[in-house]
C-alpha cells in the first residue's frame, strides 16, 4: 500500500554524505526547487529514477555554472577543417569559407590572382629576363628574331645587343613592336646620329622599318649596346625608344631616339636586319 510522506527538508545530520531513495521519485517535478549544480549534491542520478516532468528551468535555478572561453593560441588547423603546415596562409573565399594557401618558396612575393592571394616569382632586381632567352648565338641565317608573350601592362623593355654582325652596311639593325593582332610596320618616327654619319638629312627616319638602331655600319663591325623602350603611362600605348650602340673595330658609335603609338597592349617585339645576321647574340629584359 502506497503511503505519502510530506516534509519540508531532508538532510543528513552533519550536512554531508548521501541520501538514497529505494523507489523512484514521482510527481510533476514542481516540488524540486533550489537545485544546486555547483557541487556534488546531485550525482549518480539515472534518468530512470526521475518519473514525471521536471519544471522548465529559466537558468536562474542553475548556480555555479562557469562560461568557457577559447584560450589564446589554441585554434589549430584541425578545428577549422584545414591541414596546415608551417608557413601556410589562410584566407576567406567569396563564399565566406576559409581556404589555405600553401607557403611559397624563397624569393617569391605575395600577389593577387582573381581576387585571391597567390605566390609569384620576384623579378631579379626589378627586371625579368624574357623566357625566349638568347638568340643569334654564334651565327644565324635568319634576318629577324621574335620575342612574344610580354605580360599585360609591361612598362619598360631593354633589348641587349652583343657583338651583333649583320655583314652589311648602312642602317641594317631595327626593332619593331606589336600587339596581339601582329607586328606594326607604320608610325615609327625618330632620328639617328653617329660618328660615321656625315650626309646631312639622312638622320631622320619616318618609315615602316621600326626603331632604327644603326644608321651607318661597315661590314666588319660587331655592335654592342642597348635599346630601351619606355611606355608613356598605363592609360596609353605610346612608346618612346632610345638606344646607343658601338661598333668594333671601326670605332663607330650610333645613337637614336624615336616614338611609336601602338593600337593596343604591347605583346611582342621583333629584332630584324636588312641582311641576314651573321654573328652575335641578343636578349630582352622587361618590367
Amino acid at each position: 500500500m502506497a503511503s505519502t510522506l510530506k516534509v519540508n527538508r531532508i538532510e543528513t545530520p552533519d550536512g554531508v554524505g548521501n541520501i538514497s531513495f529505494a523507489q523512484p521519485i514521482s510527481g510533476d517535478g514542481s516540488q524540486l526547487t533550489d537545485l544546486n549544480l555547483a557541487g556534488s549534491n546531485l550525482t549518480n542520478l539515472p534518468s530512470a529514477n526521475l518519473v514525471g516532468a521536471l519544471p522548465i528551468l529559466d537558468g536562474s535555478q542553475l548556480t555555479g555554472v562557469v562560461s568557457a572561453t577559447i584560450p589564446d593560441d589554441s585554434v589549430t588547423g584541425a578545428k577549422i577543417d584545414l591541414s596546415l603546415v608551417s608557413g601556410d596562409i589562410i584566407y576567406a573565399d567569396n563564399t565566406d569559407s576559409i581556404e589555405r594557401l600553401a607557403k611559397g618558396t624563397n624569393g617569391q612575393w605575395l600577389t593577387q590572382t582573381g581576387g585571391y592571394p597567390a605566390w609569384q616569382d620576384a623579378p631579379v632586381g626589378g627586371w625579368t629576363y624574357h623566357a625566349t632567352g638568347n638568340q643569334l648565338t654564334n651565327a644565324a641565317a635568319s634576318s629577324a628574331v621574335l620575342y612574344g608573350s610580354f605580360p599585360a601592362a609591361v612598362s619598360m623593355i631593354k633589348v641587349i645587343f652583343h657583338t651583333v654582325d649583320g655583314n652589311g652596311t648602312g642602317n641594317f639593325l631595327h626593332v619593331k613592336i606589336g600587339t596581339a593582332s601582329g607586328l606594326e610596320s607604320t608610325g615609327y618616327r625618330g632620328s639617328t646620329g653617329g660618328t660615321l654619319i656625315t650626309a646631312a638629312g639622312t638622320h631622320i627616319w619616318d618609315s615602316t622599318s621600326g626603331f632604327e638602331i644603326v644608321d651607318a655600319s661597315t661590314v666588319a663591325d660587331d655592335y654592342n649596346g642597348v635599346l630601351t623602350l619606355h611606355r608613356m603611362n598605363s592609360g596609353e600605348h605610346k612608346w618612346v625608344g632610345t638606344s646607343m650602340v658601338a661598333g668594333c673595330p671601326a670605332q663607330a658609335t650610333d645613337w637614336s631616339a624615336g616614338t611609336k603609338t601602338l593600337t593596343g597592349e604591347l605583346t611582342q617585339l621583333q629584332i630584324w636586319s636588312t641582311v641576314a645576321f651573321q654573328d652575335g647574340s641578343v636578349n630582352v629584359i622587361y618590367m
